[in-house]
């Protein structure tokens, strides 16, 4: 699958993405990254082309990392989740960094459009994806049931809110053979703080044993600009946007609650780097910032 397959729209201005964000004829979820050349990779995925591990295997992988995390998880934590309950497990796995099948998203075009601007991009242009949540819900559906799948949990997945799913269900459904290609949006029924915040979803693979891109390509109309079509940013846009996100309150202290966020806040925009407030800056013959008081 190659980035140029997929519809493009050029951004030239910040009205763009306030009118595409509108939009509600379809129910969109977006994805920022910051080449626009990039499809998608799961950080299972990653993990496994790092280390030179067939992907044939990655269930394997995936089965080892959940088990020890899930043994250790009380070293670290107060809460635990229930042991059977999977997607929550696989949730905080990638809320902590760990690697998954799961694949960030975000109900919010302009989240997904700092996550596109966090960091410079190499070329000219970063990326906001935009997928068509109903459409992958519905080829999700139809694949599962197609595929011998049970139909009770088919429906307890795919027909139900978040906070009525099944955990047993999504078990059978994504970790447990046979594999489906096919890329489902979900949520944990216990969602973090960081979830919240960041107006977050997953896209889940049904299929590990494959790329990403492969069980996207599997689903009908993938590549009708209906179901998934990419935003190209500007690199020379970055500083402008990023300023119009730092004044609606977008920015990694927002998105990543605590010090460590702060702190890396302070490396993507502040507005002292502005030229006006650089020229201005209370700071430029001022010294006691440096002083005991």
């Amino acid at each position: 699958m190659d980035a140029e397959d997929f519809h493009k729209v050029e951004i030239n201005k910040w009205s763009d993405l306030e009118e595409i964000a509108s939009d509600k004829s379809k129910k969109w979820i977006y994805r920022g990254q910051r080449e626009s050349e990039w499809t998608f990779k799961s950080s299972l995925e990653r993990l496994c082309n790092s280390m030179d591990i067939n992907l044939k295997d990655a269930h394997l992988i995936e089965k080892t990392i959940s088990s020890e995390f899930k043994r250790r998880f009380h070293q670290y934590s107060s809460y635990l989740p229930n042991y059977n309950d999977n997607l929550e497990w696989l949730s905080i796995m990638r809320h902590h960094m760990a690697p998954t099948r799961l694949l960030d998203w975000n109900y919010s075009i302009f989240i997904a459009l700092y996550f596109a601007l966090e960091r410079e991009c190499n070329k000219d242009h970063s990326t906001v994806w935009c997928l068509n949540s109903d459409w992958a819900a519905n080829e999700s559906k139809n694949y599962f049931l197609g595929h011998c799948k049970e139909k009770k949990d088919v429906e307890n997945i795919c027909d139900k809110p978040s906070y009525m799913q099944n955990s047993g269900s999504f078990t059978n459904l994504f970790l447990r053979e046979p594999f489906i290609d096919t890329a489902f949006p979900i949520s944990p029924r216990n969602i973090t703080q960081r979830i919240t915040v960041q107006k977050g979803l997953f896209l889940c693979p049904g299929n590990p044993q494959h790329k990403f891109d492969e069980n996207i390509e599997k689903m009908n109309g993938f590549k009708d600009k209906n179901n998934i079509f990419r935003l190209l940013i500007s690199k020379k846009k970055r500083k402008e946007y990023l300023s119009r996100l730092f004044n609606i309150n977008i920015t990694h202290a927002t998105l990543f609650p605590g010090l460590d966020g702060f702190a890396y806040s302070l490396s993507v925009y502040h507005q002292s780097f502005e030229k006006g407030n650089i020229r201005n800056s209370q700071f430029r013959n001022d010294d006691s910032v440096w002083d005991l008081i």
